[in-house]
């Protein structure tokens, strides 16, 4: 991969049968998922 995050790049992934977007953390800066969006991933992946 060569593309940088910058803040509006988004990962896509699709589990259950649903497509899930999450955006990228801006390069350089430490990015922390609030709780509800850690839940929401970790359904999406285990679900």
């Amino acid at each position: 991969m060569t593309a940088q995050p910058d803040g509006s790049e988004t990962w896509q992934y699709r589990a259950c049968g649903r497509t899930e977007s999450v955006r990228m953390a801006p390069l350089g800066q430490n990015w922390s998922m609030s709780d509800a969006d850690r839940n929401r991933l970790f359904d999406a992946l285990t679900g």
